[in-house]
């Protein structure tokens, strides 16, 4: 849930694998999918198409069951589509998902500190909520002049050997709530998450 360049792409490894980006702005799926561009998506080896439209409302249609992983990468520093973490956003996911299926949400943003926000709506949909940020600071040489930035991440999940793994490499399992329930469609409140430093 949201293209940008297409760099998940590269992660297809084989043509059996399928990946589904939704996209809002038609002209980032033109820009993203023209290799004289951008090649994330001709290099891969996996499948990969386009849904141009609110991804929430394209992700409706699509029948339950159908994906392991349901990443959603559509908030920047400076705004977030509060629609895509409520409550019966939650819901939505979780039913398109297999049983074992995967919830993964980039968080990173610069004003405003969404974990507890996702913790909230992990426990209200009954799953565990596993963090990672990664900083700067342990990236090596390589990394920084290649362009890595710093990243937050949440990934939820029904509780399994998923969480276990993801343990053992710097993740760390959240259940502190932001607020007693999680946000929903009628109701969320930006202003209690605001980040006082401003940094991260």
């Amino acid at each position: 849930m949201g293209l940008g360049a297409g760099t998940l792409a590269a992660y297809g490894k084989e043509p059996s694998q399928r990946f589904t980006f939704y996209e809002i702005d038609p002209d980032v799926v033109r820009i993203a999918f023209d290799p004289e561009f951008f090649t994330f998506i001709s290099d891969s080896k996996a499948t990969v198409d386009s849904v141009v439209g609110d991804a929430r409302l394209s992700l409706v249609k699509e029948p339950d069951g159908a994906f392991d992983l349901i990443m959603l990468d559509a908030f920047s520093s400076d705004a977030i589509p509060v629609h895509l973490i409520t409550l019966e956003a939650g819901q939505l996911y979780r039913s398109k998902l297999k049983p074992r299926g995967l919830l993964a949400i980039h968080i990173t943003n610069r004003y405003l500190d969404l974990r507890g926000v996702i913790a909230s709506l992990a426990l209200d949909l009954k799953l565990v909520a596993m963090s990672r940020y990664d900083t700067s600071k342990e990236f090596t040489e390589l990394e920084t002049n290649t362009g890595r930035l710093s990243s937050s991440w949440v990934v939820l999940g029904t509780d399994g050997p998923w969480a276990a793994a993801l343990a053992g490499k710097k993740w760390e399992r959240i259940d502190n709530r932001t607020t007693e329930h999680a946000w929903t469609d009628d109701f969320s409140d930006v202003l209690t998450v605001f980040r006082r430093s401003g940094t991260r």
